[in-house]
């Protein structure tokens, strides 16, 4: 075939022998939901052969079909195994997909030409770039390695966007009109977009309208939609391996904590700039909906107190928990981060007295223009300071925790005692702490609570979501469908 786009394994297991019968019996031995074998299932579908699957979804399954192949091989085999007669491959998709392509040439997966160099190209980039890329992000629970990742991914996207459009004019696949070799390996990996985007927050830009109608078209592919992998089982697959993988739940909670945060600052930065900007203009009410700048700025108070209780909670579950454990492991390390907490007291206690300036202060008045000025810039600063202080403590301490001695069980005793030092915000303030995260991390923040080994405050927890305004219904909203677990367990107490 004269074409090298295959990386073969070197634990791939092959035993050559005849076509028997004519045409040979082909047999596939692997998991539904991995997207290696649903490479090979896609392959085998599109040249007509007919094959046997042997799922390998659970443990029984796998030692009820392997006993089949321990007659005829080595049981060692890594899957997806691959029967074909009496010939066997074993370990490598690549492989097993150059095999295929030799066995059964039509109809062909790669072109003649010039189009072969060009399906080599593309295959090798999705092999070795797209699909380990997207793989770590969705399976790897490190939330700092996750945004590194998340930039490459969107790099990612466009490139295949690109590669899309060059040729969308000829046909729905990724080479136009025909469906190729680079259809086999793309598919799997660009389904894992739909949990990607359920548990990590992650979708296709509308921009990149190429690939998304890829993506909704590949669904309907006659050579995919027969194999299509079960969406509802592949995400209880991956829900449970990152239940295993799961990060440290105090860098968990401290990091969603941290967004939280964030977001709200950025809300109050925009909320402040657009009232200076209305000022400027000469308008009292910029909005209908949003009402007088005096009305806007009760608002900004109250989300600015709420804010400031969040960091000084949050302050103190670090000072209390965080720093005390780094400090025994290494006398000094959190002096920075110590200094940094009481350096912004006298940007919050201005920014409280600007806001109070603006409130007494005549409407359409120079002075009150000045104020308004002055609460956007120190809100700015403030801004500025919390992202540099948060970025410090995620890079240089909340790695350290383990080599300090706590580890993830460590970490899970001390959950009750940071969830008791941020009373305020896990009870009363809850909803607004969630409404500064996206809806999977409202999951993943729920999942590190149910680990605190004091199951009453989870319970007080979802309680106090139970309140008649907007936010609290949203969240509860998102427990019951990401979590239904959780609201049961709620309902048993």
């Amino acid at each position: 075939m004269g074409c090298n786009w295959s990386k073969k394994s070197r634990k791939d297991a092959v035993v050559p022998s005849d076509v028997v019968h004519g045409r040979p019996v082909v047999s596939l031995f692997g998991s539904e939901i991995c997207p290696f074998t649903s490479r090979i299932r896609i392959a085998l579908q599109y040249k007509g052969v007919n094959v046997r699957i042997f799922s390998l979804n659970t443990e029984n399954d796998i030692q009820n079909n392997k006993m089949e192949l321990l007659a005829s091989t080595d049981p060692q085999m890594k899957f997806p195994i691959l029967k074909c007669g009496m010939d066997i491959l074993s370990g490598s998709s690549d492989a097993i997909l150059q095999y295929i392509e030799a066995k059964f040439p039509n109809p062909p997966l790669v072109p003649e030409g010039p189009m072969a160099d060009i399906t080599q190209n593309w295959v090798v980039y999705v092999r070795d770039i797209f699909s380990p890329l997207l793989a770590e992000i969705l399976y790897d629970g490190n939330l700092l390695v996750q945004r590194e990742l998340l930039l490459k991914l969107e790099t990612a996207f466009v490139r295949l966007d690109g590669g899309i459009m060059e040729y969308m004019n000829r046909g729905p696949y990724f080479l136009g009109n025909q469906f190729s070799m680079v259809d086999v390996y793309l598919i799997p990996f660009l389904y894992l977009t739909f949990p990607l985007q359920h548990f990590r927050g992650v979708e296709i830009s509308s921009e990149l309208s190429h690939l998304q109608r890829y993506c909704r078209q590949m669904l309907n592919f006659p050579c995919y939609s027969p194999v299509r992998i079960d969406l509802e089982l592949l995400q209880k697959s991956i829900a449970k391996t990152m239940a295993e993988r799961g990060p440290p739940p105090l860098v968990v909670l401290t990091i969603l904590q941290h967004k939280s945060m964030l977001c709200h600052m950025e809300r109050l930065v925009r909320s402040a700039d657009g009232l200076v900007a209305a000022k400027q203009q000469g308008y009292r009410i910029v909005d209908p909906a949003k009402g007088t700048i005096g009305m806007q700025m009760k608002k900004l108070s109250k989300g600015y107190a709420q804010l400031v209780d969040l960091m000084q909670e949050h302050a103190q579950m670090e000072e209390r928990i965080i720093f005390p454990a780094l400090e025994k492991a290494d006398r000094g390390i959190t002096k920075v981060a110590d200094g940094e907490h009481a350096r912004d007291l006298p940007i919050m206690n201005g920014i409280r007295e600007d806001m109070k300036t603006v409130h007494v202060l005549e409407a359409g008045s120079p002075d009150r223009s000045q104020a308004l000025l002055r609460l956007s810039v120190r809100l700015r600063t403030l801004e500025a300071h919390c992202i540099e202080h948060f970025k410090e403590e995620e890079e240089s301490l909340l790695p350290l925790l383990e080599a300090a001695n706590l580890g993830n069980k460590e970490q899970e005793a001390l959950l009750g005692n940071c969830f008791s030092i941020m009373e305020l915000s896990h009870s009363q303030f809850l909803p607004y702490l969630f409404s500064g995260l996206l809806p999977h991390e409202i999951q993943q923040y729920f999942e590190v609570a149910i680990r605190c080994q004091d199951k009453q405050q989870v319970i007080q927890m979802i309680r106090s979501l139970q309140l008649p305004n907007d936010e609290s219904k949203t969240v509860l909203g998102i427990i019951q469908n990401r979590l239904p677990a959780l609201t049961d367990f709620n309902s048993n107490a």
